[in-house]
């Protein structure tokens, strides 16, 4: 009846003011300062990417430089041939391919007397 009904909704109400309570709290401790530590972090990065557009050529070309001597490090690991214990795919030609490295566009054949890949393409 009516009692049930009531107690339904103080229910609710209950339940609704301790999700807001939760709410408050998680948005209070969360947002203080870590927020702030990125906004300050974010006010830095702006700063010093200014300062190199402004006509700070030294700091630029020496960002440059260092960007691609790390872009080159990886290519002096990765060996000239592949190895020949790869497999590649038969194609309709009849002999043996390889894409290396993946994605690269430099095709190898294996080479039928030595087993050896041999650029192509």
């Amino acid at each position: 009846g009516f009692g049930d009904t009531d107690m339904t909704t103080m229910g609710l109400i209950i339940g609704g003011i301790i999700a807001v309570l939760i709410l408050v709290v998680v948005l209070v401790r969360g947002g203080g300062e870590e927020e702030e530590f990125l906004e300050d972090e974010d006010d830095l990065y702006h700063q010093q990417y200014a300062t190199a557009m402004q006509g700070n050529e030294q700091y630029a070309n020496h960002a440059a430089t260092h960007a691609q001597t790390q872009y080159q490090a990886p290519q002096q690991v990765q060996p000239q041939h592949p190895d020949p214990s790869v497999v590649g795919q038969m194609r309709t030609d009849g002999n043996e391919w390889l894409e290396y490295p993946h994605s690269s566009g430099m095709w190898y054949s294996r080479d039928p007397a030595t087993r050896t890949w041999v650029r192509r393409i």
